[in-house]
């Protein structure tokens, strides 16, 4: 919640999810909501151990859509990537708002 920002509004855990006219007979572990339709999942996790193969079908099946088998080292490199996203993300906020400050010190100032 707190890494990415996300409400505890907006997360459940163990919930049905719903798609198209029917709700999955299986529980998502994790469902986070969408931000204007709190009843659609913007995000579904399935907690697995590492070594064990049957989330990704758990999941497909979600979603009705085939997805591709990512090799543990293309899905360490991902995440990788996402966390360098959010460290970026993070520092573009923070350098806007420096120069926000900056904006509004000069204008007072000068």
């Amino acid at each position: 919640m707190d890494h990415y920002g996300y409400p505890v509004e907006r997360i459940a855990v163990e919930k049905p999810v719903q798609f198209g006219s029917s709700v999955h007979d299986k529980a998502a572990d994790i469902v986070v909501w969408d931000k204007d339709d709190k009843t659609a999942a913007q995000i579904i996790i399935e907690c697995k151990k590492p070594k064990r193969k049957d989330g990704l079908e758990q999941l497909k099946s979600y979603l009705n859509l085939p997805l591709p088998d990512v090799v543990s080292d293309k899905q360490e490199e991902i995440a990788d990537k996402v966390k360098e996203s959010i460290a970026a993300r993070r520092e573009a906020r923070r350098l806007l708002e420096e120069a926000k400050t900056m904006v509004e010190e000069a204008i007072l100032g000068g």
